[in-house]
């Protein structure tokens, strides 16, 4: 029994210990969000001489923020709504059909996952930009669901087969 909680008060000691480990830099962010430049340049990991909301002020009139915020919920809802539509449409086809060419499809619809996405970032990043993707919320959000549309796609389908016992009849 004694020996139990120990291990439990050793674990909880070694929770804590991680949580503010992965803590820390946020804090470090916002102590200096409130500092000037060259009070970060001086000593980044001290607290602020004087706090200032310079930094925000920037943010909200220069950047634009608010039109990013919108920008980055259009993608999100966007993105998040054709991977469920077009992944669950797609799985459900792939998996209830024993075709060859479903089978094909399959592969082809998987496949890419084995390339390593650093190694076609560059040209990917290219060809946004090119269609005019880059500006548009749009255009950012098809680009981004494509992976995402691919692993839903592989688990719905996957988990379809093996529901049905035919998991072993793909390809």
């Amino acid at each position: 029994m004694k020996r139990g909680k120990i291990g439990l008060a050793l674990l909880e000691l070694f929770m804590i210990v991680s949580a503010l480990v992965f803590l820390y830099p946020m804090f470090l962010v916002l102590i200096n969000s409130f500092k000037t430049f060259g009070e970060v340049m001086r000593n980044v990991v001290a607290l602020p001489e004087k706090l200032t909301l310079e930094n925000y002020i920037y943010v909200w009139k220069f950047i634009d923020y608010p039109q990013l915020f919108l920008n980055n919920v259009i993608i999100t809802v966007v993105g998040v709504a054709g991977i469920i539509a077009l992944s669950s449409l797609a799985a459900y086809k792939l998996s209830r059909t024993g075709s060859r060419l479903s089978n094909i499809l399959y592969l082809v619809c998987i496949l890419p996952m084995l390339v390593p996405f650093q190694s076609i970032m560059i040209t990917v990043l290219k060809l946004a930009k090119d269609m005019g993707c880059l500006t548009a919320p749009g255009g950012s959000a098809s680009f981004t669901g494509d992976s995402a549309c691919r692993w839903r796609c592989l688990s719905i389908t996957d988990s379809s087969r093996a529901s049905r016992g035919s998991w072993t009849k793909a390809p």
